[in-house]
C-alpha cells in the first residue's frame, strides 16, 4: 500500500473544497482507493490531503496527472506551497 500526502496552502478553503469534491472521478480513475482531507486548526487554508493507492507507480502517475494539476489551479492552490510525499507502509 502506498500513501500520497500533499501538504499545501489554498487561497480559500471553501473554493478549494468544491473543486476537490468535483474531481472524485479523476481520483477513482487514478487508482485512489481511499482519501481524506485534513485542515490546520489555526489556518483553514492550510490543507493536507492523503490519498491511498495499491502501488507507488499509481501514486506517482496521479501526482503528474494533467487533470489533477488543472484542478489544483482552479482550486486556488498556492504552487510554491505544495509539498508531496509518496510513502510506503512498512513492517
Amino acid at each position: 500500500m502506498t500513501t500520497l500526502i500533499v501538504d499545501h496552502e489554498v487561497a480559500d478553503y471553501g473554493t478549494w473544497r468544491q473543486v476537490y469534491d468535483s474531481v472524485e472521478g479523476a481520483r477513482a480513475r487514478g487508482g485512489v482507493t481511499s482519501h481524506r482531507v485534513l485542515q490546520d486548526v489555526d489556518n483553514p487554508n492550510h490543507v493536507v490531503v492523503e490519498h491511498v493507492f495499491s502501488d507507488a507507480a499509481s501514486a506517482g502517475a496521479f501526482l503528474e496527472d494533467a487533470e489533477l494539476r488543472a484542478a489544483m489551479g482552479r482550486g486556488g492552490v498556492v504552487p510554491s506551497s505544495v509539498r508531496a510525499l509518496v510513502l510506503e507502509e512498512t513492517g
